[in-house]
């Protein structure tokens, strides 16, 4: 027989049985049959397709078995030709026969050895051109043809970033589940409860007096069913009514009640529930003259008006009471987000005060800063930036707890000091008194006073300290800072 050129069989897409084509001569055996899975190739076995003819010169048909048609049905079909590397020729006669067989076995060894190398080889399946390897490159096969790919030193950065990419997207992912729980845990208020609405984790709504947080985003069907669904919970109950009955709903001061001492019997004010209404008129100087006279006399049920009228009546002619230390002092600090930790030995402090910070390294702000005290030589402050930083730091001056009427005091140098009233006064011409009070026993005279006319304002007042020191027959005068100086600002 004669061999022609050998045209391989293409691809078949699996649908039914078959027959498909074997587009080429074959010997008995020679036909293989893979299905292309996504894994690799997988060969079928010789009870899983049959072959028509046996063996052929020309063509043949290949059929499935049923059960790998239904398996693998959609698939790529591969109908490959292995012929066993066999010389079967015997020469019988003369010389020429006996050579032209020792050449045929030679051929078949050498395609047998072929065969052997080529199943250990990265093959395709079909042809492919000639190409220029670059040494140090990896070939890949770009449009059907091979070519030199990347290097390894390019494969193992890819790889690099590739899990590096990863990470970012594990720490972004994260990151977007801390900021949506962050975002679950603020409370919103959505008002009144209605049904048929989307409720989000933590809202907070009202229902008859009760106020309900959200736990899990819902459509909202019923009080009583999305509560017992543990879609939401009680977060205030209404309160239970009291004993008494009385109309508490007036803003005229109790004036317009229909039943005052029913009114008050409901607050829990036992006596005073039968006190006339002038008892509780503490802005009337008359009915507070006769309680504090009254109190004398032991009258202990007036004691509760008598005070609310007494105090009321000190912070109306005294609005402004400071004390405050105006030492420098020096510390450090380090912040972390917008918490400022400062470390100052023996800050004398004590939490709720006002100290007036200049942070001289670092990138902390100054201001006047609300302390919170962790110990003896160590507070805490919130800053209005973040970030970490660290650095030194010098207190200016601190407003002393039990002050009343001032945001903070400012420092511009020594003995000269700015207080900043809160609120503002309503005009300048306030009177006020000043105490520089002595740092110990000394014959020196301390003194305190406005630093000029000008620099009494209804939002300031700027005021200088300093001391006299010397005897009857000389002695010299200059500024210094105080640890404590009091203000008393009338009307």
């Amino acid at each position: 027989m004669t061999v022609e050129a050998w045209s391989i069989t293409p691809l078949y897409t699996i649908g039914g049985t078959g027959p498909y084509t074997i587009t080429h001569p074959y010997v008995a055996g020679a036909i293989r049959a893979y299905v292309q899975l996504n894994t690799g190739r997988l060969q079928l076995n010789g009870s899983e397709f049959a072959v028509s003819p046996e063996a052929s010169d020309t063509t043949g048909n290949l059929t499935l078995s049923p059960t790998v048609a239904v398996t693998y049905a959609g698939l790529p079909l591969i109908i490959d030709r292995v012929t066993p590397d066999e010389q079967g020729w015997l020469a019988v006669l003369g010389e020429r026969e006996a050579g032209l067989a020792s050449q045929l076995d030679r051929m078949v060894q050498a395609n047998q050895e072929l065969r052997v190398q080529g199943a250990g080889a990265l093959r395709v399946r079909g042809q492919l051109d000639a190409f220029d390897w670059a040494e140090g490159t990896v070939p890949i096969i770009e449009s059907g043809k091979p070519k030199s790919g990347p290097t390894a030193a390019a494969i193992a950065a890819a790889q690099t970033r590739a899990t590096e990419a990863a990470a970012s997207a594990a720490a972004a992912a994260a990151s977007a589940a801390q900021a949506l729980a962050k975002e679950n845990s603020m409370l919103r208020d959505r008002g009144a409860w209605a049904t048929l609405t989307l409720y989000s984790p933590s809202d907070i709504f009202t229902s008859n007096g009760t106020s309900y947080i959200t736990q899990t985003a819902h459509i909202a069907s019923s009080i009583v069913a999305d509560q017992t669904a543990g879609r939401i919970r009680v977060f205030a109950a209404k309160g239970d009514a009291g004993p008494g009955s009385g109309d508490m709903l007036k803003t005229e001061n109790l004036s317009g009640l229909t039943n005052v001492p029913q009114a008050r019997t409901n607050l829990g004010l036992q006596a005073l529930a039968t006190k006339s209404l002038a008892a509780f008129a503490d802005i009337d100087p008359a009915a507070v003259i006769t309680d504090v006279e009254g109190l004398a006399a032991n009258k202990i049920a007036n004691a509760l008006p008598v005070a609310k009228a007494v105090t009321d009546y000190v912070d109306a002619f005294v609005p402004v009471s400071l004390a405050f230390h105006g030492v420098p002092t020096n510390g450090s600090y380090t912040r972390s987000g917008t918490l400022v930790t400062v470390t100052m030995t023996a800050h004398g402090m004590v939490s709720g005060e006002i100290a007036t910070l200049d942070f001289t390294t670092g990138s902390a702000t100054d201001g006047a800063y609300v302390v919170t005290v962790v110990d003896a030589n160590t507070f805490t402050v919130v800053d209005s930036a973040s970030g970490a930083t660290s650095g030194n730091v010098t207190r200016l001056a601190y407003v002393l707890s039990g002050s009343r009427g001032v945001a903070y005091v400012g420092r511009a140098g020594t003995g000269d000091y700015t207080v900043y009233f809160a609120p503002a006064r309503p005009n300048a011409s306030y009177s006020f008194q000043l105490n520089n009070i002595k740092p110990a026993d000394t014959p020196w005279t301390y003194w305190a006073e406005a630093r000029s006319l000008a620099d009494i304002t209804t939002a300031t007042l700027r005021l200088r300290t300093g001391y006299v020191s010397g005897t009857n027959a000389g002695g010299y005068n200059a500024f210094v800072d105080s640890a404590r100086v009091c203000l008393q600002v009338f009307g």
